[in-house]
């Protein structure tokens, strides 16, 4: 059985409860968790663009010295925004799911 604090009175209300038997004021529970998670989702999405521009500026900022496109300067800028724009989508998907 666990317990919360009532947002308007401060006692402590079991879980289970929709209200507060002592004041009558919904608990807002489920509403503080979809708001928890969906700045989880944008913090998550955020992180993954900035990987994303890391990639970017190593990879522009790497010497190609005559190895081409695709040498050992430049595939960890081309990984890094590989994964940044994965991340980017995936997060966007997860975030219309839910």
């Amino acid at each position: 059985m666990a317990t919360t604090h009532c947002i308007n009175c401060g006692k402590l209300v079991r879980d289970e409860s929709e209200s507060c038997p002592f004041c009558s004021a919904p608990l807002e529970g489920e509403k503080i968790n979809e708001r928890s998670s969906r700045t989880n989702r944008i913090f998550i999405a955020i992180i993954f663009a900035l990987l994303f521009f890391m990639g970017v500026f190593t990879f522009l900022l790497s010497p190609v010295n005559g190895g081409g496109f695709l040498n050992t300067k430049t595939i960890p800028g081309i990984i890094m925004m590989l994964v940044g724009i994965f991340g980017v989508i995936m997060s966007f998907i997860w975030h219309r799911k839910k």
